[in-house]
């Protein structure tokens, strides 16, 4: 009772506390004792003596649970005060006690001085209390469980807090995380962790810093940190804000591009050595064909010389003729597409910079230029303004200029062709001028194009075609439908790459390839610096030069001969100079080893080595080269050609071992197909002595054994050094007939083997039409015809077989022969107009290099009769007239 008396006169002095007060029995949890301000806002206690208090709350959102514990924990000593907010009540005050859902704030602890109570101190909330708690809510929601890790840390470096987020990412609990240093949980990142306190210390915002840390469960994760620093009013520091995610993907991504990096170089490195080998396979037989056709070509002209006057000689020197054109044409496209490839990696092209003649340099381009058509005039203009000489590379020089020119004269259907020279703004100008119709072919008026619609010439694989913007629609459409089979349709000049290396390869020399066009004239020009050359004082002088005109001349050009008069008189005089038989003979014969995997190559080279009067050995590859050096018995070379790529044993490892282990002096020759700066570094560093590439011409042939037959290495082996003059061979371009126009008819008997195999089928003259376009190509087919007593006539391109087959009589023509990739119009169009439109009869025969089932398949639904593959055989085309001539399909 005393208790009771205290408690009741508690209340009484709590009856006018604005919060409400109830006394909870601790063990039946039911309302025992209430103040004044529980009555107004919660109701009579007797309405709630009946039933445990925590009752009273919602059961929405456990409000009813949430209170319920609160007050267990208090009673069983867990906590000594609990603070619940935003518990939701029924209220059952006022006059009609309506039931009536209001919040409190609850204050739990233990009451009484024996604490035989549980006291709850309650606070109503407000409307506005409610809705700014809401936004808290939302606002803690959004940090806690926001998609990126937060914490903070104080000056110290330790937690001060951290999100939800943050404690899932690494597994610990509150506890286990908040308030510890940071270092605990990145031990291996210390001094990136000092480092970046450091920056923050300063006033800086770091981002995207990489640190590695441990989890729970001792897994090291990777992260991206980005932080700043707030500061207090006073400027101090208060706590850093640490945005933290995850790193993993991005490494695995780092991970994968470098493996996708190194797979890239592999490859670019395998694609590299493929070209090379292919380039190397490609020349090697190059050279071999082109000094074979030499070689005969020689053999022709000391029969003419020696007085035959056989039309078929003639017949065999001009298609000589024609086949080396052809093979120095494929040399050339080889050659691009080395170094094309070497401009796509990015590798340095190597430069051999001298002194160039300006003059010299023009007349000789002007000289080695084919005539051009009688409606063309081409001429060379210096027009001065600085140095006569100039330091470029000559090569380099000479194939941009021909290429350039080349095309000019193709492109000019009347007018003139000029190769001027001359200097602006302080570099030295080369420009090529044409009165072609320009670029811009079919566009109205003659404008000019402009610098920002000039289309990409320059770019690999292009053919003239005009800016799209500048087309209607229906030639907007034919341009894409040109442009998706570009890389698939036959190119009369080429592979459609020279432009584009043109324009590496003024880049190389240090200038820019620009162009301009307009109806009636385009002009080609890049200009290079003159830096390197400033030391010459003879001066560039101002003339114009025509090829083949005399009258062009000024008065003071009236000393200077012609150009092409000029050239032939040396050529003339060059053939009259015969080699001495004794020029290179001395009392020991130079010994040359020949290190070559190719038979032929080696023949050959050997051959070339016995007219220049050495003597010479051959191994086919590395490791027999060593065998023959090591070998007593055998001479020891006075030089050695050393092949790069051959077998077993290559030529880098053979002349590395012949330099650094057998410790032999004798000079070593790198002779190989490739001629870029890597495999140019790659022998100097081995220890070769010089570097060729194929094909080996004989003057730079006759030059090594010259130079290397001065040395004293050789003298001092018993050997005499060079006192006779070089001797002079004629080049395999300079050294032929002129080409004849008219036709040589040749007397051809009918083979006895033919008369007896066909009877007299074998009389009856069959006439076959040759669709080609390749002159050589033509000219091989209508050789082997004219064997096979065969008349022929040839059209270059499907279009013109079109018109001769309109116009030609029945039964003219008894087989076609069509090549399929033509310019103008292509094998395969023709033989449809044949077959649907003229609805001819004839066999055409499908002659093309493309030998998949893909090719075939064409030709096929097109109505093709045959198909052979090129080069076709004697035998072959043999069997082909046999079969389809006089109905013998």
């Amino acid at each position: 009772s005393t208790m009771t008396s205290a408690r009741d006169a508690a209340f009484d002095y709590l009856s006018s506390c604005p919060y409400c007060l109830v006394a909870v029995d601790p063990t039946s949890r039911k309302p025992i004792k209430a103040n004044d301000t529980f009555v107004k806002y919660m109701g009579p206690l007797f309405k709630f003596k009946e039933y445990v208090f925590s009752g009273a709350a919602t059961e929405g959102e456990d409000h009813a649970g949430k209170l319920a514990a609160g007050i267990q924990t208090i009673v069983e000593g867990g906590q000594s005060k609990i603070r619940l907010r935003n518990v939701e009540m029924v209220t059952l005050a006022g006059e009609a006690g309506m039931p009536i859902r209001k919040h409190f704030d609850w204050t739990i602890s233990m009451g009484g001085n024996d604490d035989d109570c549980v006291l709850l101190f309650g606070e109503q909330c407000t409307e506005g209390d409610l809705v700014q708690r809401a936004k808290d809510l939302e606002l803690i929601d959004f940090f806690q469980n926001a998609p990126i890790a937060l914490h903070w840390l104080n000056a110290e470096g330790n937690v001060l807090w951290a999100n939800q987020t943050e404690m899932d990412v690494l597994g610990y609990t509150p506890e286990e995380y908040i308030g510890q240093p940071i270092m605990n949980f990145c031990p291996d990142e210390q001094e990136l962790v000092l480092e970046i306190f450091q920056q923050l210390g300063s006033g800086n915002t770091i981002r995207d810093v990489p640190v590695r840390f441990r989890t729970k469960q001792g897994k090291m994760v990777h992260l991206l940190i980005d932080s700043n620093v707030k500061y207090d009013v006073e400027g101090n520091f208060e706590h850093t804000r640490c945005f933290i995610r995850d790193d993993t993907g991005r490494k695995i991504r780092e991970a994968r591009a470098k493996l996708l990096l190194e797979e890239t170089k592999r490859t670019i490195k395998l694609l590299d050595n493929f070209m090379s080998r292919s380039m190397h396979h490609m020349k090697t037989a190059l050279h071999v064909l082109q000094h074979m056709c030499d070689c005969v070509s020689s053999n022709l002209y000391t029969r003419i010389n020696n007085g035959s006057t056989s039309a078929e000689d003639m017949m065999n020197i001009s298609l000589l003729q024609d086949c080396t054109d052809h093979i120095s044409t494929v040399d050339t496209m080889v050659t691009d597409i080395t170094d094309l490839e070497k401009f796509d990696q990015g590798q340095e092209y190597p430069l051999n910079m001298a002194q160039l003649d300006l003059k010299a340099f023009g007349l000789t381009i002007l000289a080695k230029m084919p005539d051009a058509p009688k409606d063309i005039e081409l001429a060379f203009e210096l027009t001065g303004g600085g140095p006569a000489i100039i330091e470029s590379d000559a090569g380099v020089l000479t194939r941009i200029v021909g290429r350039l020119l080349e095309n000019s004269v193709e492109a000019t259907k009347e007018g003139s062709v000029t190769l001027r020279v001359g200097y602006t703004g302080g570099r030295c100008t080369f420009s090529v001028i044409d009165s072609g119709s320009g670029v811009n072919t079919g566009l109205s008026d003659g404008k000019e194009i402009d610098d920002g619609n000039l289309p990409s010439i320059f770019q690999r694989y292009h053919q003239q075609v005009i800016p799209e913007e500048l087309l209607d629609i229906d030639e907007a459409t034919d341009l894409r439908q040109k442009i998706e089979t570009g890389l698939t349709s036959h190119r009369s000049n080429g592979l459609g790459i020279g432009l584009a290396t043109s324009y590496h390869l003024v880049q190389a020399l240090g200038g820019d390839l620009r162009y301009s066009s307009r109806s009636g004239e385009t002009v080609f020009w890049f200009s290079l610096p003159l830096e390197a050359s400033r030391s010459i004082t003879a001066t560039l002088d101002t003339r114009r030069i025509v090829k083949g005109d005399v009258s062009t001349k000024t008065k003071e050009d009236v000393q200077m001969t012609d150009v092409s008069k000029e050239t032939k008189m040396a050529e003339e005089k060059k053939q009259e100079i015969k080699p001495p038989e004794t020029s290179l003979k001395s009392s020991k014969a130079f010994n040359v080893l020949v290190v070559e995997d190719t038979n032929a190559a080696a023949k050959l080279l050997c051959m070339m080595l016995k007219k220049l009067g050495c003597s010479s050995s051959r191994a086919e590859h590395g490791q027999q080269a060593l065998e023959m050096l090591g070998d007593p018995a055998l001479p020891k070379p006075d030089l050695i050609l050393m092949d790069l790529r051959m077998p077993i044993m290559d030529g880098l490892e053979a002349t590395r071992i012949i330099k650094n282990e057998l410790k032999l002096t004798m000079p070593v020759i790198a002779l190989t197909a490739e001629s870029g700066n890597e495999i140019k570094k790659e022998c100097e560093e081995i220890g070769f002595d010089g570097f060729q590439t194929k094909p080996l011409k004989r003057n730079h042939l006759k030059e090594l054994v010259e130079k290397y037959k001065s040395s004293m290495a050789y003298v001092s082996t018993g050997g005499e050094p060079l006192k006779a003059p070089s001797p002079t061979y004629v080049d395999s371009k300079v050294n032929r007939a002129p080409k004849r126009k008219q036709s040589v008819s040749l007397e051809i008997q009918v083979p006895k083997k033919m008369i007896a195999s066909r009877g007299l089928r074998a009389l009856d003259n069959s006439s076959v039409l040759v669709v080609e376009d390749t002159d050589t190509a033509a000219k091989l087919i209508t050789r082997m015809l004219t064997r096979l007593n065969c008349s022929s006539s040839r059209a270059e391109n499907g279009k013109r077989a079109v018109e001769i087959l309109r116009e030609a009589m029945p039964g003219l023509y008894s087989v076609i022969l069509m090549d399929i990739g033509m310019p103008v119009m292509d094998g395969l169009e023709a033989t449809r107009i044949i077959k649907e439109e003229l609805k001819l009869d004839i066999p055409v025969i499908a002659v093309t290099g493309e030998g998949g089932a893909e090719a075939k398949r064409k030709c096929e639904q097109i109505g093709f009769d045959g198909f052979c593959t090129k080069p076709l055989k004697l035998s072959e085309l043999d069997s082909l007239i046999y079969k389809y001539h006089m109905g013998c399909v």
